[in-house]
């Protein structure tokens, strides 16, 4: 819980403001009294988390205040002049969370916070104190505060016991099931047994040891039977070497003959190829020792290219007299033609006793 603004109690008639911080969280101090009795309680009470009031105050400013607030580490309830305890031991982890444990003094005047611890009314813690330092929106009130409020540094006055009214939900306190070993040692336990369950195969001391004591033993090498042997392996192991690199070449060079034969035989069927292909042409002629007798007479007659030229030459000609002879009678007869009249020769008319009066129609 924060009070931004108060009346300074000394000065009761000054109407003067001025900014004081009161927070349900964690602290967790170590003080160099203690008050007897198994009234013990733990808890967490502060978490760098934005409250209810939008603000946030920062792990730094809550571990820079503890060593002055631990000079006397009363606990108060609910923010009141009442002191109800101590504050033993304050821890700051390191997720900026403060856990803190404490003691309720075993008196009649605390049997009832202490009943309240116990049936869980007063659950939280809440710390209480002066801003000496923060951000622009600290110096508005928190229902103004549109970004949070960031308090870099303040003073710790005093740290109470407080309900479900704390600012900061994430703060809690609880009745220690054994003060000193449940609390902030039982977290230290968990905290190293899950170490040790990430890793479980990391060596341990007592594996190292054995290690060592492992490779103190005389191993193989330093004993001297067993040395021969060795040096046996290893010429037998060079020998298999040759062996193999030897094999590896023979193979190689065989490999090289193998291609260079065949690229020899197709050189040489190259060759072939060429010489069998003719360059120019050449003229053969079939030259016989043996006289051809002629053929007979009558395979030559057979041939009828004379006697039909012969006829062909009769025809043309007897043709060309009989279409002179037609040309020449042509040329004898005259028609003439223009429009519709008919223009007959003389010698027609003479002939033709049908038209006597020709002479009139000239």
């Amino acid at each position: 819980m924060t009070r931004e603004h108060g009346i300074n109690r000394e000065n009761p008639g000054v109407n003067k403001t001025f900014h004081l911080l009161q927070k349900g969280s964690g602290l967790q101090l170590v003080a160099d009294f203690e008050i007897s009795g198994d009234r013990e309680i733990y808890g967490i009470a502060h978490v760098p988390a934005i409250d209810r009031e939008n603000e946030l105050i920062l792990a730094d400013a809550i571990r820079a205040a503890l060593p002055q607030y631990m000079e006397l580490p009363i606990l108060h309830v609910q923010h009141t002049e009442r002191p109800v305890g101590t504050v033993t031991k304050a821890v700051v982890d390191g997720e900026g969370r403060l856990h803190l444990y404490g003691k309720i003094k075993e008196t009649p005047d605390t049997d009832d916070v202490w009943e309240d611890i116990k049936g869980g009314r007063l659950n939280k813690f809440s710390i209480f104190g002066k801003r000496l330092a923060g951000s622009p929106e600290c110096s508005l009130s928190p229902g103004q505060r549109i970004n949070p409020c960031i308090t870099k540094s303040l003073q710790l006055f005093s740290i109470s016991v407080v309900g479900d009214n704390a600012m900061n939900p994430a703060t809690f306190l609880e009745v220690a099931k054994a003060y000193g070993v449940d609390g902030m040692e039982e977290e230290d336990d968990k905290k190293k047994e899950e170490d040790v369950e990430k890793c479980g195969t990391c060596p341990k001391k007592g594996d190292s040891e054995e290690e060592v004591e492992k490779s103190e033993e005389p191993t193989l090498a330093h004993e001297p039977s067993n040395i021969s042997s060795i040096m046996g392996r290893i010429d037998g192991l060079e020998k298999a070497i040759e062996e193999m690199r030897s094999k590896k070449e023979e193979e190689e060079s065989v490999e090289k003959s193998d291609d260079e034969e065949d690229e020899k035989v197709e050189d040489e069927k190259k060759e072939d190829v060429q010489k069998a292909a003719p360059t120019e042409p050449v003229t053969v002629e079939a030259k016989s020792s043996v006289e051809t007798t002629p053929a007979p007479e009558y395979v030559k007659k057979a041939d009828l290219s004379g006697y039909i030229t012969k006829a062909e030459l009769d025809t043309i000609t007897k043709a060309m007299g009989e279409l002179q002879a037609r040309i020449e009678k042509m040329e004898k007869e005259t028609i003439e033609k223009g429009g519709h009249v008919v223009v007959i020769g003389k010698e027609y008319i003479e002939d033709n006793p049908m038209i006597a009066n020709h002479a009139r129609i000239q």
